[in-house]
Order: structure tokens, then C-alpha cells, then sequence
């Protein structure tokens, strides 16, 4: 299963090259990565679990988002019109 991260500012610039860093529900670590330059972001999920994503932009932006297990379903996001899986 994927997942996306969409990242922008307030403005809705995306956010270039933000630092993205994901963690188990233990806190661990699991991967990191960068947004491209449409501010997205994609990583497989390694096994069904609650995840933090954290996206840290330039001039101190930081933004934090709770993926539960049960919420990682195949629906659709209601912003972008993209399968969630």
C-alpha cells in the first residue's frame, strides 16, 4: 500500500524539497525522505500500523499528520480526487 503526502503553505505554494519523516507507532524512525517539486511526497506503508508523518520546510514550517491503520483504506481524498490507500 502507498500513501501520499501533499505539502503546502498557507499561500498554497507547495513545498519544495521539504524534509518528510515517518514514523511507527512506537516512535521509531522508519524512513525519510523529500517532497518534490509539487510538493508531494510517496512511500509504501510496510505493514498495516498508526503512522506520524512530519514535513519540515524552510524557515522553521513544520507540519505533523496521524495516519491510523484503520484510516489506510483504498478511498478516495476528498481534495485531490486521488485513490487513498
Amino acid at each position: 500500500n502507498k500513501v501520499t503526502v501533499y505539502s503546502y503553505f498557507n499561500d498554497g505554494t507547495p513545498v519544495k524539497k521539504g524534509k518528510v519523516e515517518v514514523y511507527d507507532h512506537t516512535g521509531k524512525l522508519i524512513l525519510t525522505g523529500k517532497t518534490n517539486s509539487e510538493g508531494e511526497f510517496v512511500f509504501t506503508v510496510p505493514r498495516p500500523d498508526d503512522y506520524k508523518v512530519v514535513v519540515n520546510a524552510e524557515l522553521g514550517h513544520r507540519a505533523v499528520a496521524e495516519l491510523k491503520k484503520e484510516d489506510l483504506s483504498g478511498e478516495v481524498c476528498d481534495k485531490c480526487g486521488k485513490e487513498m490507500v
